[in-house]
């Protein structure tokens, strides 16, 4: 969640379906996601609708969080989080998805199984029942509201819940609320932020804030279907854990773990179930769930801004990332959001001598100027041609993009400056 809810981005390439990618640039907007099987039955519980707290994210509600018990241990999910045949495969944390997703991600991608269809530019995902997969408060939900000559089209769903005061768990991209979650969220106070307009079409996000108390297993929305997203997201923090070092400690406002104390949300289910879902993971090295943060102080690896930037975190397009792939850590990626070349991505072999496709942990503050250049042996949808040329010169980052291959003797022309 480094940035606003418009800047959602793409599941990973080698875990997402193509067609539903030209509805999503063409909206501009989207993450994809995925799914889990939950007990259908409904149980009896209480909300307490509540006004919204200033200078919080929707997330936050510390009128509920401060009186849960103190977080102890990590078995805390106790049920299916949605309807488990739905579910095809879990993209780990850490994923790229240009032209939103530049940094990565810091939650999981719980992607659904596709369903066959004759519509043209449309590629369905199997419906899913959401479950709470806990006893749980849910204390914020947040939707981006689409419209078209004024009338609203569809609602993008997020919603927050807490089993305990330090730890919390969110899940996006769900097509509708149900049951007591959506009576709760009917009853509290809306508050909508400024609209954004493209011609015919709008969106605007609109917060709610209360304490609903939902028991594990009960139903509180759906995901999936016809829909621009291939699954539902699924983030966690842990305020007990050591903040990540990111080199920039500005990336957010957001408070509450949000971005320093992300967590894989699997690693809280019991431990039958966690082995269940780990099993839908990618066969890679550890951690299995992957990593947010890939900063490496004096070096070429992880998150960039342009020079420039005049907020923090940036917007996408002046985000910039040289990092491993989330799903084939022996692979590299060079992300960018736009500035120095157009939003894209180019993924590498690294290699650990000379200065073509070299290991970015290896590149260090010096003189030389490395170049990088699309490995064409690696799958993706991300073929960015020509090449990137690179020069670390203390804590700022020069970048080019030009035609061509890389060659001996690489010179800049009009370079872009990035800082961390």
């Amino acid at each position: 969640m480094f940035n606003s809810k418009s800047q959602k981005g793409f599941a990973h390439p080698s875990l997402f379906f193509i067609p539903i990618l030209a509805i999503i640039v063409v909206i501009g907007l989207h993450v994809a996601s995925s799914v889990k099987k939950g007990n259908e039955t409904v149980a009896t519980h209480s909300s307490s609708p509540q006004q919204p707290q200033e200078h919080q994210e929707w997330w936050q509600n510390d009128a509920v969080t401060k009186k849960l018990p103190a977080c102890i241990g990590s078995q805390y999910l106790t049920s299916q989080v949605s309807t488990d045949s739905a579910l095809g495969n879990i993209t780990p944390l850490g994923n790229i998805g240009p032209p939103s997703h530049i940094y990565p991600t810091d939650h999981i991608y719980m992607n659904l199984k596709t369903q066959m269809t004759t519509t043209p530019g449309r590629q369905p995902t199997v419906p899913t029942q959401m479950f709470a997969p806990a006893d749980v408060h849910v204390v914020g939900a947040t939707a981006t509201e689409y419209y078209t000559n004024g009338v609203l089209q569809r609602s993008d769903w997020e919603y927050a819940y807490y089993p305990c005061s330090q730890v919390g768990f969110y899940n996006a991209h769900i097509l509708q609320l149900a049951g007591g979650l959506k009576d709760a969220v009917a009853k509290s106070t809306k508050e909508c932020l400024g609209d954004q307009k493209e011609g015919n079409n709008e969106y605007k996000t609109c917060n709610y804030r209360f304490d609903y108390q939902a028991k594990a297993g009960e139903m509180l929305g759906s995901a999936g279907g016809t829909t621009t997203n291939a699954g539902y997201d699924w983030g966690a923090f842990d305020l007990r854990t050591p903040k990540l070092k990111y080199i920039n400690q500005g990336l957010t406002n957001g408070g509450v773990g949000m971005v320093y104390n992300m967590v894989c949300p699997l690693d809280y289910f019991t431990p039958a179930l966690k082995a269940h879902y780990y099993a839908y993971l990618p066969n890679r090295s550890d951690p299995k769930c992957g990593t947010p943060m890939q900063d490496l102080t004096g070096t070429i690896q992880g998150n960039w801004r342009t020079s420039d930037a005049k907020q923090n975190p940036p917007d996408w397009p002046q985000q910039l990332s040289i990092v491993h792939d989330n799903v084939h850590p022996d692979e590299g990626v060079i992300a960018t959001g736009g500035t120095f070349t157009d939003a894209g991505a180019m993924y590498f072999s690294p290699i650990h001598s000379g200065k073509t496709n070299r290991e970015p942990s290896e590149v260090k503050p010096s003189s030389n100027i490395y170049c990088y250049q699309q490995t064409p042996n690696i799958p993706t949808y991300y073929q960015m041609g020509g090449k990137i040329i690179l020069q670390l010169a203390g804590s700022s980052l020069k970048i080019e993009h030009q035609n061509g291959s890389c060659g001996s003797q690489e010179s800049f022309q009009k370079p872009t400056v990035y800082v961390r």
